[in-house]
């Protein structure tokens, strides 16, 4: 928006670089923002909280599109469009404040509180498996499957020939992880904070631990850290010095 404007004020031509790219762009970061929500998806555990996820990005991830292709080709510029373009995000925002409501404060952010009790008339969820949460923890413990990197819930799934949706729950309720990453990050970061303690690992780097635990990056790796532990790796490895 403010690139357009820039060159309707300053009037130097330039069509393509001030309009036609500006517009490029907008479809780029709305596709970008749609494929990094749904990348989210993929590693939250909260069943409620992924059909919240399906429902607000497709419904605004439409809306916008239209608009932009309204906008911008298919009607540019028609006086109609310039007062009609905002009811249906003003028909959207309502929908989507009336679902809010009826979803618990818990399912959006993390709360130390625990939320009341609210009698419901929906069927209960299946209940967790213990074999399965038992077998999960063994499993990791003994084929250090988190070292892999990229694990998807998918491919840890499939080793344990189950349905994605029990492995879910067995992390989520059963293990108490709101995040898949999160569920690996724990079994990383206690290996690499081990192995940056042991003295006859000091010769190592800090990258070389971190990539063998799993993680992709050192800065993924110093985030994951550091919430876990306080403190960065560098500073673990420091504190642990003989």
């Amino acid at each position: 928006m403010l690139v357009p404007l820039l060159g309707r004020l300053l009037d130097v031509g330039w069509e393509w670089l001030f309009f036609t790219l500006p517009q490029a762009l907008e479809f780029v970061l709305l596709g970008l923002t749609l494929w990094v929500v749904a990348q989210h998806w993929r590693t939250d555990l909260v069943e409620a909280r992924r059909r919240l996820r399906v429902w607000f990005v497709g419904i605004n991830g439409c809306y916008l599109l239209l608009l932009l292709l309204s906008r911008e080709i298919l009607f540019p510029g028609e006086a109609w469009l310039a007062t009609w373009q905002y009811v249906p995000l003003g028909v959207l925002l309502l929908a989507i404040n009336a679902m809010l409501l009826q979803y618990r404060t818990d399912l959006l952010f993390k709360v130390d509180a625990p939320a009341p009790v609210v009698a419901e008339t929906a069927a209960p969820a299946e209940p967790v498996d213990p074999a399965l949460v038992a077998r999960l923890q063994d499993y990791m413990t003994a084929q250090l499957a988190w070292r892999e990197m990229g694990l998807t819930l998918g491919q840890l799934a499939a080793a344990l020939d189950v349905p994605q949706y029990r492995l879910r729950r067995a992390i989520n309720a059963g293990m108490g992880y709101r995040n898949f990453n999160d569920f690996l990050n724990t079994f990383r970061v206690e290996e690499a904070a081990r192995r940056l303690a042991d003295p006859g690992e000091s010769h190592l780097p800090v990258l070389t631990i971190a990539m063998d635990a799993g993680f992709r990056s050192m800065s993924s790796f110093n985030t994951a850290f550091k919430a876990s532990r306080g403190i960065t790796p560098s500073e673990w490895r420091r504190a642990h010095k003989k």
